[in-house]
């Protein structure tokens, strides 16, 4: 077992969603897919899960998705099935937490 399984969505956890239809999905960006004119298009979740967003005229968020890149969230997602055992979602909303400060020394 490899330490990406531990947060890697499998085939059993979304084997009862229903598609089409939308779910909270924890987890962190691990890999920007595809992007067109420097905004995200597909993302990564997990090691594993295909993400399509739409972010066309919103480089701004593109640009704080890039930023926040392996950091945890929620990624309220379509579920649109799985292909050859990856979960394919289109996410519509993504919500980060707060950053920490650091303390200076």
């Amino acid at each position: 077992m490899s330490e990406n399984d531990d947060i890697a969505l499998k085939y059993e956890d979304v084997a009862n969603l229903e598609e089409g239809k939308i779910y909270p999905f924890y987890g962190v960006i691990t890999k920007i897919l595809e992007e067109e004119n420097e905004i995200i298009t597909k993302f990564q979740l997990n090691f594993e899960s295909i993400v399509s967003v739409d972010l066309r005229g919103q480089k701004d968020y593109s640009d704080t998705i890039k930023q926040r890149i392996f950091e945890p969230g929620i990624f309220m997602s379509t579920f649109h099935g799985v292909e050859g055992g990856v979960p394919n979602l289109s996410c519509s909303t993504i919500i980060f937490g707060k950053r920490q400060e650091t303390l200076e020394q």
